[in-house]
C-alpha cells in the first residue's frame, strides 16, 4: 500500500493507476474532503478515490511504518513529509507539487501541468510552451519564500543529463554559485531514443546525433555559466539551437570534455525556447575511422564491471557478476591502465558486449 495515512480505517484505500516503477522517486499525496471522500495523487496526477470510515489517531503521526508490525515498513528513501489540517485547494495543491517536483526533480502529471511559484504567478516550467516536450522535466532556481534553492539538478527519471550553476558538484549545498529569487532554467525531453543514428551534417565535428532532444524553458532567468554533465561514451558533443529541433542552419556545437563527461556553456547561448542534444563522431585509432565498431580503451571509463565505447557506436562491455569481474591494472603496460583478466578452473573473468558485431 503505497498510499497510507496516520488514521483508522476499516479498509486499504489503493491508487487506480499502476504503482510507480522501483528505485524511481515519486510523489504520493492524499486529501480528505466531504467527510470520508479521499482522493489519491501520484506525481501530482489524480490516481483514485474512495470512501471509508476513517478517523485520526490519537497517536503520533508515524514515518516509515504504518503499525508496529514489520510487514507494513516502507523499504526506501523518504526526502519530504507535509501534512496539512484542511483541504487544499487546486492552486494550493499545485504549488507543493511543484516545490517537491523542482527540487527532485520529478515529472508531473505527464508534463500536463504547469510547475507554480509561491507567488501563484510565476511558472518554473510551462507545460503550454512546451507541447511534445513534456518528459524527464527538472530544473534550477530559487523561491525564497518557500526555501528552494536548487542549483543543480537532473531529472529522476532521466540521469542522461545533469546541468548546475557554474559547477556540478556531490550535493546541492555544496555549490556556492547564485541564483535570483523567482528565477528558473528549465529543460525537458521529447523521450526519442538515445543510441546514436540520426546524421548530423552542420557541424565541424559530430557525425550522429541522438533523437531525444530537450528544450529549454527560462523564466525571470539572469544570465551565467552551467555545467552541463553526460554520461561518458567517448567524443561526444552537445548540440544547441535556438529555434531549429532539426539541428539545421544555426546549430553551436560544443566539446564534451572526454575525462569528465562535461561541458561549461553560459546560458546565454541557450535561450527560452532553445533546443539542445547530444552527438558523438564515430572515431578509431589514428584516425582510421571507416568501419570502427568498437574501440575499447583501458584509460578510458574502463571499470571492473563495464568498459565504455570510445568509438562512439556504443558497443560497450559489461560484466554484472562481481566474481567474474576483471581487475584494474595502474601502470599495467608502459605506465598505461590496463584490465586484468585471468583464467583459473574456479573463475574466469570477462566482460561481455551489449551490442552484436557484425562483420561487413
Amino acid at each position: 500500500d503505497l498510499h497510507s495515512f496516520p488514521t483508522r480505517r476499516s479498509s486499504d484505500l489503493e491508487p487506480a493507476g499502476t504503482y510507480p516503477t522501483a528505485s524511481i522517486p515519486f510523489l504520493s499525496a492524499a486529501t480528505r474532503s466531504a467527510g470520508n471522500l479521499f482522493s489519491l495523487y501520484t506525481n501530482g496526477a489524480a490516481d483514485g478515490t474512495g470512501t471509508g470510515a476513517w478517523t485520526l489517531p490519537a497517536t503520533n503521526l508515524r514515518l516509515g511504518n504504518r503499525d508496529i508490525s514489520a510487514d507494513l515498513a516502507f523499504d526506501g528513501d523518504i526526502n519530504e513529509a507535509v501534512v496539512y489540517n484542511r483541504l487544499l485547494t487546486a492552486t494550493e495543491l499545485q504549488q507543493v507539487n511543484s516545490y517537491m517536483a523542482l527540487k527532485y526533480g520529478i515529472t508531473l502529471n505527464n508534463g500536463a501541468t504547469d510547475y507554480l511559484a509561491t507567488d501563484g504567478a510565476t511558472k518554473m516550467w510551462t507545460a503550454g510552451k512546451n507541447p511534445g516536450y513534456a518528459n524527464n522535466i527538472a530544473g534550477i532556481g530559487r523561491d525564497d519564500k518557500t526555501a528552494l534553492y536548487q542549483k543543480q539538478s537532473r531529472s529522476s527519471s532521466d540521469t542522461l543529463i545533469t546541468i548546475g550553476t557554474g559547477n556540478i558538484f556531490a550535493d546541492n549545498a555544496s555549490n556556492t554559485a547564485s541564483i535570483d529569487d523567482l528565477s528558473f532554467f528549465s529543460w525537458a525531453n521529447n523521450n526519442g531514443a538515445t543510441n546514436y543514428t540520426i546524421a548530423i551534417g552542420t557541424v565541424p565535428n559530430a557525425t550522429v546525433r541522438i533523437a531525444r532532444i530537450w528544450k529549454v524553458d527560462r523564466t525571470n532567468w539572469s544570465d551565467q555559466d552551467l555545467m552541463i554533465k553526460v554520461a561518458q561514451g567517448g567524443d561526444r558533443y552537445l548540440l544547441v539551437n535556438a529555434t531549429d529541433p532539426t539541428f539545421g542552419a544555426g546549430t553551436t556545437e560544443y566539446a564534451i570534455n572526454t575525462a569528465t563527461g562535461t561541458v561549461l556553456v553560459n546560458s546565454a547561448n541557450l535561450p527560452d525556447g532553445a533546443y539542445f542534444t547530444l552527438a558523438t563522431k564515430i572515431v578509431g585509432p589514428a584516425c582510421v575511422n571507416n568501419g570502427i565498431v568498437a574501440w575499447l580503451r583501458s584509460d578510458y571509463a574502463a571499470n571492473a564491471n563495464s568498459w565504455i565505447d570510445f568509438s562512439g557506436n556504443q558497443t560497450n562491455a559489461a560484466q554484472a557478476t562481481v566474481a567474474n569481474q576483471p581487475a584494474q591494472l595502474a601502470g599495467g603496460l608502459n605506465y598505461n591502465t590496463a584490465l586484468q583478466f585471468n583464467r583459473s578452473e574456479e573463475q574466469t573473468s570477462e566482460l561481455q558486449s551489449q551490442n552484436r558485431i557484425s562483420y561487413a
